[in-house]
């Protein structure tokens, strides 16, 4: 079953305010903290509707939830470590796998937190 589209706003507006000042927050004296938003809302923006509305759904929850979220914090590692390496930032790759799992990790347990039921 497809999600209503106001359930995906309101999830993406959550991960957002979550995400954005996490990644902005560890980059910052990397990455303007501007620069560093935008990353963050650009690489969410390319996961999250993504993962709402292209992963296949299945049973049970947990491993679709787990098997999706990884996909999501791979692909956002990669978008971060590549805008990282871009900007000549010293270990890209490993700042960009450690953002990615830090925020999504943050949103995807509140998520999980806030959860009715």
């Amino acid at each position: 079953m497809t999600p209503p589209l106001d359930e995906w706003a309101r999830a993406y507006l959550a991960t957002q305010v979550i995400e954005v000042p996490i990644v902005a927050g560890w980059l910052r004296g990397r990455l303007p903290v501007g620069e560093a938003a935008a990353v963050a809302i650009l690489a969410s923006t390319l996961t999250h509707p993504a993962l709402w509305y292209v992963w296949p759904r299945f049973e049970p929850g947990w491993l679709y939830l787990g098997a999706g979220e990884a996909i999501v914090w791979a692909v956002e590692a990669v978008v971060f470590a590549l805008w990282l390496r871009r900007r000549r930032v010293p270990q890209a790759l490993r700042t960009g796998v450690l953002v990615s799992c830090l925020a999504n990790g943050s949103s995807m347990m509140t998520g999980i937190l806030l959860l009715p039921g």
